[in-house]
Parts: structure tokens; sequence; C-alpha cells
């Protein structure tokens, strides 16, 4: 007997989202894992919010959503403007442009390699080494096989009567060095030619070869031009312009183009041993400068790396035994002294340490506020001031306050060291009342794109019947130009259809082709697959 439940017709599909029916919009399966609904025009909001909210990007599901899902209703500004913050959010080692006024993110398509050599001081090349490579590719063609020694007079009779001069590459080679100029040497090029016509006839196959031979020595001229031209080029090489404000940029440091001085990596050296000298950590796929304050050391950057702040790797990679290093250096986020202080602490009668109390935490509130607002700009304003009171000052604490206040007054701007006002140790910062965001996400943590070893499969259509996207609009997250799904092999077995591709089954790889990493979702063409996976 029937069910009630079967009687019931099926719920209506709505989307996750805003719960929206079909009625004005397509309903769209966008992600592969799941069966969710989205419409079309959810799908372009959370696109849009992507590419201008970097906490938003990838726009996802169970996995990586792909634009075609969206792009119908996406305008061409709209699509281009997620294009690029996708493949800054893809870009590991991130280049931007040096110039305060652009700072604009640099795709590594429009970055050349780095030059091998110095452009300013290129290897000079003799001309006898040019002949003889020339000479030597000549020799080596298959087409110098009638010309390579001399002619057996034997199996030539009356050569010497119709032949005045005689030439072959084995004379040409062991004078190389009479050769004033590739003049010369192409005017015996010439001689052989002429030679074979002489005694064979212009339509006999030797002559027919020899013709053959000089367009191989040709090749082999026009093989050293170029190669010479690539040499020229190399100073062009050595720098690059900025796609959005044109500055030219040195391939090597990534800074603005310097001429022929060397690079000068110094502020990049004094920001590294800054960030060292205050604890500051850099994330393993942005450079993104983080700071752990308080909590575990899981941590999720803005860019949507999961990582340990300790060992620096994905949290997919890190076995967990960083967490030790919470308990050991939670109390070494402070500065030097504030073990002393501790101490000090400890000795002072149960009136004086309310009074150094009340002290601390208006220095915490004031670190705070300045936190908050930025440093001032006199260097003597950011200094902290000493919550215990100077010795001698009698019980006053203010007095030891004052005393300080005056020697810093009287001290120089050059005298004055950087303050780390994010010193403290975790439980100041803990009872702070900052809002430090979150916990970082679990369930995405571990199908993150940096650090994904990537598993790509061809790019299978569902065919389940529902509506995936306008996968005719595919692209490749990478290059973003169009792909297409690979096609499922199929046979006619009677009134039966069966897939006979097998995983051994391969088809062939073309460049338009989608390929899917089944572990992050990200979908690419042939070639950047193939960079991906580290061949190219």
């Amino acid at each position: 007997m029937a069910t009630h439940d079967e009687h019931q017709p099926p719920p209506t599909p709505r989307c996750v989202v805003c719960e929206d029916t079909d009625d004005e919009y397509p309903l769209i399966h966008a992600c592969r894992v799941c069966r969710s609904d989205y419409c079309l025009l959810c799908l372009s909001e959370m696109f849009n919010g992507a590419a201008t909210d970097n906490g938003r990007m990838p726009p996802r599901c169970c996995t990586l959503l792909q634009i075609h899902t969206a792009l119908p209703l996406l305008n061409a500004q709209e699509a281009d403007t997620y294009r690029l913050k996708l493949e800054e959010f893809l870009t590991p080692d991130k280049v931007y442009c040096p110039a305060p006024t652009c700072s604009a993110f640099i795709s590594p398509r429009f970055i050349p390699a780095v030059p091998t050599s110095s452009p300013s001081s290129p290897r000079p090349v003799s001309q006898q080494k040019i002949l003889a490579d020339i000479v030597k590719g000549v020799v080596a063609h298959p087409a110098a096989r009638f010309f390579r020694g001399e002619v057996d007079i034997t199996q030539a009779p009356g050569y010497t009567a119709v032949v005045a001069k005689h030439i072959d590459l084995s004379s040409i080679t062991n004078h190389l060095s009479n050769y004033a100029s590739a003049k010369e040497l192409t005017a015996d090029m010439k001689l052989i030619v002429k030679n074979a016509k002489a005694y064979n006839g212009p339509e006999h196959p030797i002559s027919k070869t020899a013709e053959e031979l000089f367009d191989v020595y040709l090749e082999q001229i026009y093989a050293v031009l170029d190669k010479a031209g690539q040499a020229d080029n190399s100073t062009a090489q050595s720098f690059f312009p900025c796609p959005k404000c044109h500055v030219a940029i040195c391939t090597k440091c990534k800074q603005i183009e310097h001429g022929v001085l060397p690079c000068d990596t110094t502020k990049r050296d004094e920001e590294l041993a800054m960030l060292k000298q205050f604890g500051i950590k850099q994330c393993p796929n942005c450079k993104q400068a983080i700071r752990k304050m308080f909590g575990c050391s899981h941590i999720q950057c803005r860019c949507g790396a999961h990582f340990c702040y300790y060992c620096q790797l994905s949290v997919r990679d890190c076995d967990g035994s960083c967490d030790r290093y919470d308990e050991e250096f939670s109390g070494q986020d402070s500065d030097a002294t504030t073990g002393a202080e501790e101490s000090q602490e400890s000795q002072m009668q149960p009136q004086q340490q309310q009074q150094a109390k009340g002290h601390e935490d208006a220095d915490i509130n004031a670190d705070i506020q300045v936190a908050r607002k930025g440093l001032a700009a006199n260097p003597i304003a950011n200094q902290p001031i000493e919550a215990v009171p100077a010795k001698g000052s009698n019980g006053d604490p203010s007095h030891g306050l004052q005393s300080q206040h005056r020697d810093q007054h009287n001290s120089t701007g050059s005298e004055t060291a950087p303050v780390n006002l994010d010193a403290g140790g975790s439980v100041r910062w803990a009872n702070s009342g900052l809002d430090f965001g979150d916990e970082p996400d679990e369930n995405h943590a571990y199908d993150q794109i940096w650090s994904c070893l990537h598993d790509f499969m061809e790019y299978l259509s569902h065919e389940d019947g529902f509506n995936h996207g306008r996968e005719d609009l595919m692209e490749c997250n990478r290059c973003f130009q169009r792909v297409a799904p690979a096609k499922r092999p199929e046979t006619h077995i009677g009134q039966f259809k069966i897939n006979t591709r097998t995983v051994e089954d391969r088809i062939i790889k073309v460049d338009n082709q989608a390929w899917e990493c089944l572990m992050c979702g990200l979908v690419t063409c042939t070639r950047c697959m193939d960079i991906f996976e580290g061949r190219v």
C-alpha cells in the first residue's frame, strides 16, 4: 500500500541563499559536489562580492564555483574585475607595482624570465667561432653527404676539365681562419653549387642536393642572427612595464628599473629585520605580515591560506606538534623588562601593587588607542610609561614618571628605540576587549588552493538532467581562455549505449580541454594544468 509521502508532490526547488524559485531567474546546480540550487542573481552577487572583498574570495559552496555559472548576468567589466582578483588570489609570491601611486597587482603572465647574464657585459663571440658553428651545422646535415671530401677523379671522368676550382666542406672547415668575412664563406658555398651543376647538369640529383645544401647554409645563418638578436634584446628583458602605470620594473628585484646599477635590497632587508624584531611573520602564500596575539597556532590569512604560525606549513601538512610552542612562547611576547617588572611587583606592598596596577591598565589602554590611531609623529610620544615607580622616588609613583618624562624629552630622536606596541603577552591581549575575528573555519582548511597538491582529471559534464550553468562559457582559472568539457567515448551495442572510457583510456590532450582538480575544484586548460603540476 502506498505511503502518505509517495502521494506528496516533490518539494519546490529553491535557491539556498534567497529561497526564491526559478520564476524570475533560473536555478543552477553550481556546485560540483552537492545538489544545492542557486539562482543566477545570487551567483552573480557572490562573484561581484568576491571581486570587491578579499574575505569572500573565492566564491564557493562545497568547492570552488566557476564563473560560467554566473557569467550570463555579469557585464564585461564585472567579469574582468573578478578574473583579475581570482588570478591575484591564486598567484603565490605576488608581485605588485613598486610605484607608490600605483601598487597594482602584476600577473606573472606579464613578467619575463630573469636574464641569466648581465646585459651590461655580454660575452663576446669571435667571428671565427660564429663561422665555425655555421659550417658545423652544414656539415652535419644529410645534404652534405656528396660534398664533405675530395672528389674521386677515377669515379668522375672529365671533372678537372669542367671544374676550374674545386671546393668542398672539408677544405672549408680546414681554412676557416683564412676567411676575413662571411661574404667569402658564402662565395665558397655558392661555388660548391656552381661546380655541381657544371659537371652534372642543373637537373641532376647531386645538383639538387647542392642547392638544398646552400639552403641549409642560409638556415644556419638565420639561426645565428636570431640568437644574436635575442642577446641584443637581453637588455629589454631585464625590465618590464607595469601594465597599469607603465613604469619600468627590474625583472630581478621587482623594484623600479635602475639601469646598469646593481639591485639594491637594502629596503627589503630592513623590512625583514623589522618584522623579525617585532616577532611578525609572513603568510607563506601572499607574504602579508601577521602577528599572532594569542590563541592556537592555526592561522587563517585574509588571502584564504590556512597555515601553522610556527612552522609556516599548511594546516594539512603540519602534524600538530607545533602547539607546544603556544605555552613556551606565550610569556615571551612581552619586552625583556616584563620579567623584571613581575619580580619587582611581587616584592611591592599591596598598596603599591594596586597603584602600579592602575598605571598598567592606563598603559594598556593608551597602547591600544595608539594601535588603533597609528603612531604619533613624535617618536618620544610613542614610548610607553613605566608602570613601576623608579628607585629613589620615596614611594611616590608620580616622581618616577616625571623623571622618566624629563629624560625622554632630553633625549634625541635617534636615541629613541622603536616600541613594540604588540608586546605584553597573550593575557594582555585576551583581556583587551579587541575583536581579532572569528576562529578559522575548519571546514575549508583542507581544500585550500595555494597548498593543494592537485590531482587533475578530465572535466566531465554531469548528465543528470539538472542545469549546471553555461558550460559552453567555461574558462581556465589561470589564463581565462575558453575550455570545453571532455567528451565521453561511447559505443552502441544493439539498443544500448555503453561508455567505453576507462581510467587507463586517457583522451588526447588538447589545449582547450578542461581539467578539474578533484581536491580543490580548480579548472584549467591543458597547458595551465602542466604549469600547476610543475611540468612547465
